[in-house]
Order: C-alpha cells, then sequence, then structure tokens
C-alpha cells in the first residue's frame, strides 16, 4: 500500500517550487502556501477489481486517465485480480463524508471494493453518484472523513484563460504543474467544430485569479473562449446503475450487428509451421480439420464481413461456414471472396436476408474532427463456440492520431489480443474504426487501424483477390510464381553482384536468381541467371514488398550423409513432405507472388550488373511440384512415393524424360523398409520395366508377392529385392 497522501504531499512542495523556478521568491511562496492549503483537501482512493464472468473476462482493460503524461492508460484486469493489487488515484473531498474521484467509466460488477485513505485511516465508501460529462464519480464513505478539508468552490463558472493554477493529482500526491494561464496555453484549432481546444492536466483542481477553488477537472482538452468549469454541485449527475444500464442497452444494440461465424477447415497434409493470427482453433488437429471461431460484421443484402486471417492455401481448404444464431442453430453461409490487401472476408447467408434479430452496422459517414469531444463506445469481442463474449468501454474522442495512409482517427485504444473483433462506434451505433490484419507480402501487419472511410471504399470497390478462393482437390495448391529458382544473398555475393547498396535502399535482403525456367515470364521479360531480385508491387502502386529467398532446409546440406542417418525412429518420423532437402515452390519470393494472385500484372525491381532495373510482367500459375505431385501411399508396402516434378528433377540433376519416382516416407519394420529402401531415393524401375509415374509404380507392383526395385541414389544404382507377406494390393 502506498504511502498515506499527506506524507507526500508534504515531500513534494520542492518539487512545485523547482516547476516555478523561474518566477519570483514571492510566487515560490504563494505555491508553498496553496500545497499547504488545499493539503488536506486531496486522498487516495483505492479501488480494486473483480472478474464478474470468470476467466473470459480477464482480458478487460481497466482505463484510466494518467495525470502524468495526459492520455488514457489501459491495465488489463486480470492483472489487477491475478496480482490482487489495486488502482490507486487521487480523490478531491467536497463534503464531510464525500469525495469526487476520477469516473474509470466500467460497468459496477467489475468493481470489487472502494477504499478511500488518509492521514494512515481507511473508510469503505461507494458511488453514489456519476456525473458523465465531467467523467467524474461521487463516493460516500463509510463515515465522515476525520481531519480532511473538504474544498469550498466559489460557484463561478471561468474559462480556461482566466484559470491561474492547476494543481495537479499524481497516483502518489500532489503537485503544481506550473501551467500559466492566458499566452501560456496550448491549442489546436479544429475546423470541423471551429473551435480551439487547449490540452489540460488530469485529475486537477481549477482555481481562479484569486487563487480560489472554482472547480474539478478529470478529462481534457477544454474549449477555449467558453466558460466551462463550474462547481460540481452544478454538474448534471445520475444514479449510479444508470451508467450500467446505458452500456448494456448499447452492447446490446451494437451485438445485434455481430454474428458468431463458424469455419470448418479441410487442412491436408502440407508443408508446416504456417502461422495462423487472430483466430482460436478448436481441439487438436486429428487430421479431420480444424474449426475457427471468428466474429462477423454483419453488412446489408444478407452479407457478414469477417476477419479471415488465412492464406491462399489455407483458404482454399475451408469446407464449411456456418453462423451460429443465439439459440445455438447453425445456418449455412456462402463464400463471397476475400480482399487483396486485409485479411478480411465477405460472406453471405444463401436467400440474401440476414435473419431475424440481425442488423446490418452502419458506417459512420460523417468528418473526423465532427467527433471531438463526443462519446465513443470501443468494444473487443470474440465468439468461443458460438457465444459472443466482450465488454463495452466508453469513451469521449478527446485526441486524434494518423494511421497507415496518412487518415486520422480517434486515438482510443482498440485490443486485438487473443483474438479479439475490436472496434468502435458512436452512440447511434455508427462503425467509427477497427483493426484488422493487413498482408504485406509474405508476412502480416497485425493490428492496422481501418477507418469507417477506408471500410466504405473497400466494400464498395468489392476488390477480390481470387486467389483467396474455397476450392477442391489438386486445385487448392495454387502458387504464382514469375518462373525463377533463387538462393538467398549473402554479404559477399551482394558485394561481388553489385546489389548492396540496393538492398539497403530498399530495405530487402534479395534473392539471387540462380535458375530461370524456359518460357517462364522471367525469361520473357530478360531477367537472367545471376540477377538479384529487390521487391515486387502491383501494376499501378507505389506500395513495394521485399522479395527474400528462402532457405531450402535452413542451409545446405549432405543428402548422402542424411540418407545414412535414417535409420530406426528417425527413419519412422522423417517425411519428405515436411523435410525436403530441394527449393520449396510455396515459400521465399513465391509467398509474395501468391498472395497478387495468378493473372495480376506486377512490377519487379532488381538489379542487373550493377544497374537496378523494373520490368512489368504478369504472374503465371507454377508447373506441378512437389507440394501437390501424385502420390502413391501402399500401405502393404509401408512406404509413400511421389511424381519427380521439375524441382525435384533439377536437384537430383535428373533429364527432364528420365523414369522414377521419389521416395517420400518409409515405415519402420514394413516391407519396404526391411529390403533397405530409403526416403528421398528414386525408384528407377520395377523387374527391369521403366516406371515413369505413380501410376505406373502401382500398376507394376500391384498382386505381386515378390519384385526386384532399381534405386538410385544420389550417383549409384542397386537392386531391392523386396518380398511381401501376403498379395500386394493397393
Amino acid at each position: 500500500m502506498k504511502k498515506p497522501v499527506k506524507t507526500v504531499l508534504i515531500s513534494l512542495v520542492a518539487a512545485a517550487a523547482i516547476t516555478c523556478a523561474a518566477d519570483s521568491p514571492r510566487d515560490i511562496a504563494a505555491t508553498r502556501a496553496l500545497v499547504k492549503e488545499h493539503a488536506r483537501s486531496a486522498v487516495a482512493v483505492e479501488v480494486r477489481f473483480k472478474a464478474p464472468e470468470g476467466d473470459e473476462s480477464t482480458g478487460f482493460n481497466i482505463p484510466y486517465m494518467c495525470p502524468n503524461c495526459n492520455r488514457t492508460h489501459y491495465n488489463s484486469l486480470s492483472d489487477y485480480v491475478g496480482d490482487d493489487k489495486p488502482l490507486v488515484m487521487a480523490g478531491y473531498v467536497v463534503g464531510p463524508d464525500r469525495v469526487m474521484v476520477q469516473d474509470l467509466t466500467v460497468r459496477s460488477n467489475f468493481v470489487d471494493s472502494v477504499v478511500i485513505e488518509f492521514d494512515g485511516r481507511r473508510y469503505k465508501a461507494a458511488p453514489v453518484r456519476r456525473y458523465p460529462e465531467q467523467a467524474a464519480v461521487e463516493l460516500k464513505a463509510e463515515r465522515p472523513i476525520e481531519g480532511a478539508k473538504p474544498l469550498a468552490f466559489t460557484g463561478g463558472n471561468v474559462s480556461a484563460e482566466e484559470a491561474k493554477f492547476f494543481f495537479h493529482a499524481k497516483e502518489d500526491g500532489l503537485f503544481v504543474s506550473g501551467l500559466l494561464p492566458g499566452s501560456a496555453l496550448k491549442f489546436r484549432h479544429y475546423a470541423g467544430i471551429g473551435k480551439d481546444l487547449a490540452p489540460m492536466p488530469a485529475n486537477v483542481i481549477v482555481l481562479d485569479a484569486k487563487n480560489r477553488p472554482v472547480s474539478l477537472s478529470f478529462t481534457s482538452p477544454v474549449v477555449l473562449g467558453e466558460k466551462g468549469f463550474t462547481a460540481p454541485k452544478t454538474w448534471k449527475g445520475e444514479e449510479p446503475f444508470a451508467f450500467d444500464a446505458r452500456l448494456d442497452a448499447m452492447q446490446k444494440k451494437v451485438n445485434a450487428s455481430l454474428v458468431p461465424v463458424y469455419v470448418h477447415r479441410e487442412e491436408e497434409k502440407r508443408s508446416s509451421g504456417r502461422s495462423r493470427f487472430s483466430i482460436r482453433i478448436r481441439g487438436e488437429d486429428d487430421g479431420k480439420g480444424l474449426d475457427i471461431d471468428v466474429v462477423g460484421y454483419a453488412l446489408p443484402n444478407g452479407e457478414l464481413l469477417v476477419p479471415l486471417n488465412l492464406d491462399a492455401s489455407m483458404t482454399a481448404e475451408i469446407d464449411k461456414l456456418e453462423a451460429v444464431m443465439p439459440d445455438g442453430k447453425r445456418m449455412p453461409l456462402e463464400y463471397v471472396g476475400a480482399f487483396d490487401k486485409y485479411a478480411l472476408a465477405v460472406v453471405r447467408f444463401p436467400d440474401g436476408k440476414h435473419p431475424a434479430g440481425v442488423v446490418p452496422m452502419k458506417l459512420y459517414s460523417g468528418k473526423v474532427e465532427d467527433l471531438m469531444l463526443r462519446k465513443l463506445y470501443t468494444l473487443s469481442v470474440r465468439s468461443m463456440d458460438g457465444v459472443l463474449s466482450g465488454e463495452l468501454l466508453q469513451e469521449r474522442a478527446l485526441k486524434f492520431e494518423t494511421v497507415r495512409g496518412g487518415e486520422t482517427v480517434p486515438d482510443v485504444r482498440l485490443n486485438a489480443q487473443n483474438g479479439r473483433l475490436p472496434f468502435a462506434v458512436t452512440e447511434d451505433g455508427e462503425f467509427v474504426m477497427g483493426k484488422c490484419n493487413r498482408r504485406t507480402g509474405k508476412e502480416w501487419s497485425r493490428d492496422t487501424v481501418v477507418s469507417s472511410t477506408s471500410l466504405a471504399t473497400l466494400l464498395g470497390d468489392r476488390k477480390f483477390n481470387p486467389e483467396y478462393a474455397i476450392r477442391k482437390g489438386k486445385d487448392r495448391i495454387r502458387v504464382a510464381w514469375i518462373g525463377v529458382e533463387t538462393q538467398p544473398m549473402t554479404a559477399d555475393l551482394a558485394r561481388e553482384k553489385k546489389s548492396a547498396g540496393f538492398l539497403k535502399a530498399f530495405r530487402t535482403e534479395g534473392a539471387l536468381v540462380g535458375r530461370v525456367f524456359a518460357g517462364s515470364p522471367a525469361e520473357k521479360a530478360g531477367i537472367r541467371p545471376g540477377d538479384v531480385l529487390l521487391y515486387a508491387r502491383r501494376d499501378g502502386e507505389n506500395e513495394r514488398i521485399a522479395l527474400e529467398a528462402s532457405s531450402r532446409f535452413g542451409g545446405s546440406f549432405d543428402l548422402s550423409e542424411l540418407i545414412d542417418r535414417l535409420e530406426g525412429s528417425r527413419l519412422e518420423i522423417f517425411d519428405a513432405d515436411d523435410f525436403a532437402p530441394w527449393p520449396d515452390v510455396e515459400k521465399g519470393v513465391n509467398e509474395v507472388f501468391t498472395r497478387f494472385g495468378i493473372g495480376t500484372t506486377v512490377e519487379v525491381g532488381y538489379v542487373s550488373d550493377g544497374q537496378k532495373k523494373e520490368v512489368k510482367l504478369t504472374l503465371a500459375q507454377t508447373p506441378v511440384h512437389f507440394r501437390n505431385a501424385k502420390r502413391f501411399k501402399s500401405k502393404t508396402l509401408g512406404a509413400a512415393f511421389a511424381d519427380l516434378t521439375f524441382e525435384v528433377r533439377g536437384f537430383f540433376k535428373l533429364e527432364d524424360d528420365a523414369p522414377g519416382v521419389v521416395v517420400s516416407k518409409v515405415k519402420p519394420g514394413d516391407p519396404a523398409a526391411v529390403a533397405g529402401l530409403r526416403p528421398l531415393e528414386i525408384v528407377t524401375h520395377v523387374d527391369d520395366k521403366p516406371v515413369a509415374d505413380v501410376k505406373a509404380l502401382r500398376e507394376a507392383v500391384n498382386g505381386k508377392t515378390e519384385f526386384n526395385l532399381s534405386v538410385r541414389r544420389l550417383a549409384a544404382t542397386r537392386i531391392v529385392r523386396v518380398k511381401m507377406q501376403s498379395d500386394n494390393r493397393d
């Protein structure tokens, strides 16, 4: 527990004197006198919190206007509850048993207890009145506060220019802020409301020119040129629980525009390590699919806007979309499309109509400056098994900030943690701003602010990326490319290729072109082996996305040594689908190109012979590659095989017409393993007959109990005799 306020006040008189050091000794003396006079009018108020709705509420944040930096700070409810610590702030005595304190704008059921401390004595207290316009709460102590001196307000009405001093309350005491009247005030003119607004310290006593208390100020800013500071007895208050009722009504209104959405995705056996941001996955991935809970905004015409933070490959695997109704029933949804730059998708009810009780959310269309001083409500909500959870907070648009794209938006807290959908609305329930993830090349830009204006443009243009579509079968794995194979750059390579300065200028590690495929967009555009790729951007747009190569298998390694070590348990866990030494076609620069989409025209910047160049080309679809190659999984053999694709042939230096299939997995103890077959070897013949692909291999071994496999391992070839225990039919 912090020291009693009186003790701290006395210790801070010196700090007040330092603040006013530029003034005359008379001013310093006057300052000390003011501190001494009002020292017994300030008390410490200790608020403890609880989580009434269990663990789900612990993600809720408590807002508090900091008197030091004049910004709203947010502390997690879980910190207060879990650490059993209170929020301590300054309060002002306005009656024998009455204290005025900053309103934290949270529902009453989040407050566990309120205690007033003064001169080492503690008094239980409870709110008896709330003052929404002043952001203040009046507390009633269980008994008169002994030794406290209630502030005697003059009853006058003064402006910011007329106020001489502001006493600045800290969490642990009181000091004079040193703010002088008149020309010393900093202000901004807001054309939208035609007023000058000056920032003021939070939690202060307002004095007139004669150093008499006029009012209390718990918020910022104030309007210059207008009377605004009046005694608390003139404030318009309301019953404490009227605020709760207003929040409940507002939350009900907002929730009517929110719909829990259930996404079922059939995840196929593919590359590992793909990130899933801001989604909640229920249960374990047992190979039967993944369930994802998201929250959708209701749009007109039976549509929903949902944050679907999936890449193109993961979107392709969506099998089912459903809306969860309040009664728990599920209604099917149709997928419309996903936006190119934002991780947002549009889905709709099949009949084009929202079910009863669902109300489309309106977008705020006024000027952003018109929101100055208006009440806003922020909500961070998520769906848990189809049930919405999240708490509404009331704030005021006191400040603005500039976000990506140069837009100005209210400076309010939007909590996007733990997969929450965060947004702010007006008192009329109009969407003002929200947060979502943004697609930036192969990375996600998290928590990007999207204003109502941007969202309206996005929904109006409806420019969906055709690559972010639900697909079936082989069509699920679609990768865009320009037809090059790349490798990571090093400092030595950068110097050799005269590209170091360009890499630094465009903030990229770059990608060295090692191979250009015949007939590819890159070859037609004039890109050659030895060139260094820098960036790509959509034709007609300015935003560049860095092109960087991914390392194969984390670096170079000896394939022969790897195969030799694949014995016993190591052999059991090895799977070439996840652990292949050849370049992964889906990674590196192709991740960026795939986000643009097959058929998109892009401009690629690169360095060739020490010169920076830029070329325009159209992205093509990659040929069949190892990730989507045809497979043959033989349970009787205990092995899996894949067709030889272009990157696998390139790695093994095989001709385009050379026969064979690659061994992708071998199960210990089964006939293939007993015979000595190993992953990453090439099966070229069955009983001296060439094998062109996995279909030919399956036909060649089906029904046989014994057969020979011609196996190539790097440059060496051997014969493997396979003996089956029963008829081999797969």
